[in-house]
């Protein structure tokens, strides 16, 4: 395993993803958490919503002649600290990942975290 992107993140912000394209999961811990990130009644209290996403994508030039970031849909970020495995993540012996060279994120304002993302 390597890491491909390790660093704390706030607001909006695109990143490359260094040493390898094959995400195996992420860890995010929200160190602050925003005004407008809200606890669910009953649950317990790292269960939140509203507190932002994060996504994938790979650069391609697949329409056109011009380089594109094309992205999956978003990860919403429903704990404090969050870990994320593509689904399915195994077939048979084979961990499956997901392809990506660059990774996004929104986190609501006032929000501050630490990502990990790490691959094969």
């Amino acid at each position: 395993m390597a890491n491909y992107y390790d660093a704390d993140i706030s607001g909006t912000g695109v990143a490359d993803l260094t040493g390898g394209t094959s995400v195996q999961f992420f860890l995010l811990h929200l160190t602050t958490i925003g005004p407008k990130v809200r606890e669910l009644d009953g649950l317990p209290d790292d269960r939140i919503i509203r507190a932002g996403w994060i996504s994938f994508g790979r650069t391609l030039s697949l329409i056109g002649s011009t380089s594109r970031d094309y992205w999956h849909p978003p990860i919403f970020i429903d704990f404090s600290d969050q870990r994320w495995i593509p689904s399915p993540n195994q077939s048979a012996s084979q961990i499956l990942t997901l392809v990506a060279t660059r990774v996004r994120w929104y986190l609501s304002p006032g929000t501050e975290g630490h990502l990990l993302v790490v691959g094969a």
